[in-house]
């Protein structure tokens, strides 16, 4: 660990893996967590990793198939130690994994799959959900891979902008045209 930023040991990573993972609240995956952890300066590698798989050990974080999450040992934990991280980590790590919650969320309510139906018939599948009610299910034929990952990376991109022009277009008043 470098000198800089204010984690200082091993516990202090420790409690800030377990405090990110419980602002996040849902399974996520291991990538996720270190991107949302390196919010200090003297955060390495090797030393988060180490932390974390302790925590796993140690049974404050549950490895599940959907993905890792913080067990109730581990919220205990962070009630308990609330004061163990200076005022502006936390607030660094509550905006990390604010917007590690919002790609996750939004990540899951998008659907993309491409099958292949003969030579020249592709379908790319693309649905929009709000975890409970499917919003918008589209589905084009294009007639090459290359036209399909257009379509399913400008999808996973620029859903809520598609959705919406979708839905404009649907609602326009085509006869005063």
């Amino acid at each position: 660990m470098s000198g800089n930023g204010y984690i200082r040991d091993e516990l202090d990573i420790k409690f800030l893996i377990l405090f990110v993972m419980a602002e996040i609240n849902m399974p996520v995956s291991l990538d996720d967590v270190f991107g949302t952890v390196f919010v200090d300066d003297a955060m390495d590698y090797f030393s988060t990793s180490s932390a974390f798989y302790d925590l796993i050990n140690s049974g404050h974080i549950n490895d599940t198939p959907e993905g890792y999450l913080i067990s109730l040992k581990g919220r205990d934990a962070v009630e308990t130690y609330s004061d163990r991280l200076p005022p502006s980590v936390k607030r660094k790590a509550q905006q990390a994994a604010l917007q590690t919650t919002v790609r996750i969320k939004r990540e899951n309510s998008l659907s993309c799959t491409v099958e292949e139906k003969g030579e020249r018939n592709i379908v790319v599948k693309m649905s929009i959900s709000d975890g409970k009610n499917e919003l918008m299910n589209l589905e084009m034929l294009v007639v090459n891979r290359e036209q399909a990952h257009v379509l399913e990376t400008n999808f996973k991109t620029n859903a809520d902008k598609i959705y919406n022009a979708v839905l404009n277009d649907l609602l326009k008043d085509y006869k005063k045209n």
